[in-house]
């Protein structure tokens, strides 16, 4: 017994009386896969490939069209190292400041006036990683080869990879979750910094 897909056919109206119901097919269909509409591109910021830690202490985080959309501003000649994350009003909010004794590297991520993330490089009988101390933050991927994912509560929120290009030489950093833009911001330039002091990130950026 074949089975047909019901629909609410159109009611053709009276003389002077306004349509009672459209076609609603779509609608139904809309209402069993709710996600497959919701489901947007990620956010996608740029990074000049040229930037380069040990010349370049300042630089622009740009959006898709070019426009800054922040600037990052690191600390030269002083104790602790520290960056600070500046909107387009060029007002700090967020920050990330290096602990200023410690034997491994250690980085605290503040957003506002909150510390939402320790970042801390470690060794493990294996090879080193990074140990994120958060509230549900953690890093997946080759985070030595800046090609990772930063998770909240397992759920992915940002990516960073340098092996993948943007328009023209800029990398990409994506976001998944707008409201933690900040703290993928700001973990992605603690990883990079230190597997740059490190020898990781193989020196100097191509210019």
């Amino acid at each position: 017994m074949h089975r047909f897909r019901s629909c609410v056919v159109p009611v053709l109206p009276l003389a002077n009386e306004p349509p009672k119901q459209r076609f609603s097919c779509h609608k139904k269909e809309a209402k069993k896969n709710p996600e497959k509409l919701q489901k947007k591109e990620p956010k996608k910021l740029y990074i000049d490939q040229r930037y380069d830690w040990t010349i370049r202490h300042t630089f622009e985080i740009t959006d898709e069209f070019g426009e800054d959309v922040y600037l990052v501003k690191g600390s030269f000649m002083k104790i602790p190292k520290s960056f600070y994350i500046q909107n387009t009003q060029k007002q700090n909010v967020a920050e990330v400041v290096e602990k200023l004794i410690s034997a491994m590297p250690v980085y605290f991520l503040r957003v506002g006036d909150v510390e939402v993330a320790k970042i801390k490089k470690t060794f493990t009988l294996l090879k080193p990683e990074f140990l994120i101390s958060g509230p549900g933050l953690k890093v997946r991927g080759n985070v030595l080869g800046s090609n990772f994912e930063i998770l909240k509560d397992d759920k992915v929120v940002g990516k960073f990879n340098k092996n993948i290009l943007g328009y023209g030489d800029h990398y990409v950093i994506e976001i998944t979750d707008d409201q933690y833009e900040l703290v993928v911001i700001g973990m992605v330039l603690a990883i990079d910094y230190i597997n740059h002091k490190k020898g990781k990130d193989g020196g100097r950026r191509p210019r």
